[in-house]
């Protein structure tokens, strides 16, 4: 069905060199300032609290990739640089941000810094192939590659310092303590507790051939939205409602879908409504609706559809 004003939605779209503020019912485009536009830049968007994290990356063959992480703040157009960084992920609370720098040639360490770039948590090492994934309440949930490419895995750092090592490199959080791991249609999809341990397997939805992609666990702490991607012989993304208490799924209408996994983002708005985007066009739906809202929008000119509700 075709989607019709008024939806209230204001989305930050990552775009490069620069993000861009949607007015979706007004149909206006504000970009964002601050931030380089010489070269050739790769940018992303999370959200962070009521605010915006943008990561900004420059490609080029003959300098130093240059990684850095801007501040948006909820109601401005401008960014306020954070520093350079390997990476970064949201607090849980809101008001920091994880980071993971390179304080020396051959080795990196993770800290967590306030809104203004001051110190939260003293600096810990950690290796600089690591990956940042998400802060759940029981600890800092990252990725984690041993000597020579070896022994991916994932890993928990709790606040004491114990190190709790979860599973595979691609886990998914979900919605509080919990992670969804499972690599294909033959391999289990596994929904595990990481503070208790605890894990429930679950059926495989999808059809032959799909496999675990992103997950979006919606404000209410219950309810996720699980993608499934297919990329041979040709690119399909099928979009599933997971109720994480009573380990149901409901299909969401219209997919499977003919569209590029990695080009397509989902959110949840504050009033429990899905957003989904892919290059122009924008999908809204309520849990339990029969129909999903599609309408089109304006692109951004760098691959991928990377956004959060503004």
């Amino acid at each position: 069905m075709p989607l019709r004003a008024p939806t209230k939605l204001r989305l930050l779209v990552a775009d490069a060199p620069a993000p861009f503020v949607l007015d979706v019912d007004r149909e206006t485009i504000q970009p964002i300032t601050g931030l380089p536009a010489d070269g050739d830049w790769g940018v992303s968007v999370a959200a962070l609290g009521e605010d915006a994290l943008v990561l900004s990356l420059r490609f080029c063959g003959a300098c130093r990739p240059v990684d850095s992480v801007y501040l948006v703040r909820r109601g401005s157009t401008a960014a306020t640089r954070l520093g350079r960084l390997i990476g970064a992920v949201s607090s849980r609370d809101g008001h920091g941000v994880w980071t993971l720098g390179r304080p020396a040639a051959n080795r990196c360490s993770i800290r967590e810094i306030d809104l203004h770039g001051r110190l939260r948590r003293a600096a810990r090492p950690l290796g600089c192939r690591a990956g940042l994934i998400a802060e759940l309440p029981a600890g800092l949930l990252v990725s984690v590659v041993g000597p020579l490419g070896r022994d991916a895995h994932s890993a928990l750092l709790e606040p004491g310092g114990r190190v709790v090592r979860v599973g595979d490199p691609g886990i998914q959080p979900v919605v509080g303590n919990l992670v969804l791991s499972g690599g294909g249609r033959n391999t289990p999809l596994v929904l595990r507790d990481v503070r208790s341990g605890a894990g429930q397997t679950l059926s495989w939805p999808s059809g032959r051939g799909y496999s675990l992609g992103e997950v979006t666990g919606d404000p209410s702490g219950r309810l996720a939205i699980v993608r499934f991607a297919k990329f041979s012989p040709q690119h399909m993304l099928d979009i599933w409602l997971l109720d994480t208490q009573t380990h149901r799924w409901e299909h969401l209408p219209g997919m499977p879908a003919r569209i590029v996994p990695k080009a397509t983002d989902v959110e949840w708005t504050t009033d429990g409504r899905v957003v989904i985007l892919s290059g122009n066009v924008l999908g809204v739906w309520r849990p339990g609706s029969r129909h999903l809202a599609v309408g089109e929008v304006r692109p951004s000119k760098q691959p991928g559809s990377n956004f959060v509700i503004w």
